[in-house]
């Protein structure tokens, strides 16, 4: 067990970790991962290829050889302590990271992974060191073969330091055993580029660019400015936790901590600001994920943010009446984005009402705007999306997205039909708002609809996943937050308790497949999809039926909500990579899997603080 030091502005918190992992980003895409059993850590910068982000892995690890006895995440930076006074510390800035070391005598190693993500090709990489000026030059080529004849793309690395340096230049093969237990790629050559020979304190900065000049002045720039740097970060946080809920100490860090994991993955591109929907590997703006992660920043009060956000998707709506899935694009559509999209809307109206921000926010022509975007979205879904009145979805086109025998979740889909059902009831409400009567023909197929659902879906003390299958999953829980208006209060105290006697885990969380279900799994078994939407507790529905339980039957609940509460604190504070909210967690026991940092699961999270010790009527 590793200490590790939550600090912020004067009040610090203490935890014990099983190993001191962390992450930075820089808020421009780019992040520096420290873990040592992955291919993902190291430092990674946003590249767009043809429009297309992506990133591109530089620093592999820059470290000293002792073993950390503490970790101090400042929110700002990263300390790890050695012993009572060897402190090294790490910042990032745009495309650089700012390497300090304190109170040591002896190397820091420098490891290189040059390469685009996902380019495992073997062939044609170079590494060229030289100096110029007061700077030490890493010139990186990638060529198509051996040959060094084509170039595919290069980069350079550019390094100021008051360190002497000492070249090492030899290859190491590599196994990563993260990587290995989730049966993605493992074994990897990393070039140890140098050494740096620290006697007591030295400052190394590192900058990674296409273009060598201008390299060289940002690194000059943080190797000099590094304070003022440090100073407008810690503005920024101050900023961003200026929130305060009255909870416990404990609750009020890990709240802060989820503030500053979200933050973390809301990037800007082209002067538009999008999420993440996860990092290493989720470094894609998924529809569904940055639409369920809106709530959080309603209630934060980031308002603009919300709204570019929103209208951006708006803007994209496909000649099916849905939302792509991702940004990149992919070949997956997405059953749900789109109504994720509309129901944020729908609750940031209601809150915008609510603290009488309406108008200040959105104009009348915004409202105008909004309305024609779900009346053009609702009529294509209703000739190219569905069938017999209900929403349909082909296979893997849900937040259930993988496939494993046969499981698929195609057909007629519960909170399919409940956010298909919230679309209805925006209309209704704009409609009013705007004084049309659009609000006769949406009220009708909503009432319709909703009477369909009960009739055909509601088996006695259960909700079924689908129309014709009667799985038990935590859907239940996106179907009411979605749809609460589908079942009497009373009904659903009734579906609440029979989930919780089949789905629910000791530990504080839902599994997601009935634990008597023959496909649950109880153990995470990584990128093969076996467990990932069979067994595995994802934070995000936890947090969300912790809030679900308690708008239910608070009382009823209480210990199942406290349990949630306890496990996602847990896993911020204790588990993983420090001071963020992973993906999922095994069904067995409380643990930290999956993406490192899931932005709807700190997203969630806060909501779920909001919800229990500051909850505002809409």
């Amino acid at each position: 067990m590793v200490k590790v030091s939550y600090e912020l502005e004067g009040t610090s918190h203490r935890e014990e970790v099983y190993s001191p992992q962390f992450l930075l980003t820089n808020k421009k895409g780019g992040y520096y991962l420290d873990y040592p059993t992955t291919l993902y850590r190291g430092m990674h910068i946003l590249e767009v290829q043809k429009g297309i982000p992506s990133l591109f892995k530089t620093i592999d690890t820059i470290k000293i050889s002792n073993v950390a006895t503490q970790i101090t995440n400042k929110f700002w930076c990263i300390e790890k302590k050695y012993g009572p006074k060897t402190t090294e510390r790490f910042f990032m800035h745009e495309n650089g990271l700012l390497y300090e070391v304190e109170d040591y005598e002896g190397y820091a190693l420098l490891t290189l992974d040059m390469r685009r993500i996902y380019d495992f090709s073997v062939r044609g990489h170079t590494y060229e060191v030289y100096e110029k000026k007061d700077f030490i030059i890493i010139e990186y080529k990638k060529h198509k073969d051996d040959s060094k004849q084509d170039l595919e793309y290069q980069k350079y690395l550019v390094i100021k330091t008051d360190a002497k340096k000492e070249e090492v230049a030899k290859w190491v093969k590599k196994e990563f055993e993260h990587d290995k237990k989730r049966k993605t790629k493992s074994e990897w050559f990393i070039y140890e580029a140098m050494r740096f020979n620290i006697a007591k304190n030295a400052k190394i900065v590192f900058y990674a660019a296409d273009n060598l000049e201008r390299a060289m002045n940002n690194a000059n720039y943080l190797f000099y400015s590094g304070d003022h740097l440090k100073n407008q970060r810690k503005e920024h946080i101050k900023k961003l936790v200026r929130h305060n809920i009255q909870v416990s100490k404990r609750i009020g860090m890990a709240y802060k901590l989820a503030l500053k994991s979200l933050d973390d993955l809301v990037i800007s591109i082209n002067d538009q600001p999008m999420i993440y929907a996860g990092l290493p590997w989720f470094f894609q703006i998924w529809t569904r994920d940055e639409a369920i992660s809106l709530r959080a920043l309603m209630l934060e009060k980031d308002y603009e943010k919300v709204k570019k956000i929103l209208f951006r998707q708006l803007n994209i709506i496909l000649k099916d009446g849905r939302i792509p899935s991702r940004y990149p694009p992919t070949t997956l559509s997405s059953a749900d984005g789109v109504g994720w999209v509309f129901k944020r809307i729908h609750d940031f109206l209601k809150l915008l009402n609510v603290h009488k921000k309406l108008k200040k926010v959105l104009s009348r022509e915004d409202l105008l705007v909004i309305k024609e975007k779900l009346g053009d979205s609702l009529s294509k879904l209703l000739v190219y999306r569905t069938k017999d009145g209900y929403a349909v979805n082909a296979a893997k086109e849900t937040w259930m997205d993988t496939e494993f025998q046969g499981d698929t979740r195609e057909g007629v889909r519960l909170e399919i039909q409940c956010l298909r059902l919230s679309m209805y009831s925006l209309m209704n409400y704009l409609s009013k708002m705007l004084d049309d009567k659009d609000y006769k023909k949406y009220g009708k197929l909503e009432r319709k609809l909703r009477l369909d659902v009960r009739r055909n879906f509601l088996d006695r003390y259960q909700l079924k996943d689908g129309i014709s299958d009667p799985t038990l999953r935590p859907n239940i829980f996106l179907a009411y937050y979605a749809y609460p208006h589908l079942l009497s209060n009373k009904k659903w105290e009734y579906v609440f308790k029979n989930a919780s006697k089949r789905l629910y885990l000791d530990w504080g969380g839902f599994s997601t497949i009935e634990k008597s279900n023959p496909l649950f799994c109880e153990e995470y078994t990584g990128a093969d999809n076996k467990s990932y939407h069979r067994g595995d507790s994802w934070f995000f529905i936890n947090n969300l039926a912790a809030i679900c339980l308690k708008r239910v039957n608070y009382k009823m609940f209480y210990k199942v909500i406290v349990k949630i509460v306890e496990a996602s604190t847990n896993e911020l504070l204790t588990r993983g990579v420090v001071g963020a909210s992973a993906e999922v967690s095994s069904a067995k026991e409380l643990r930290s899997e999956g993406c490192f940092s899931q932005a709807w699961s700190a997203a969630t999270y806060i909501e779920l603080v909001h919800e229990l010790f500051e909850h505002v009527k809409e």
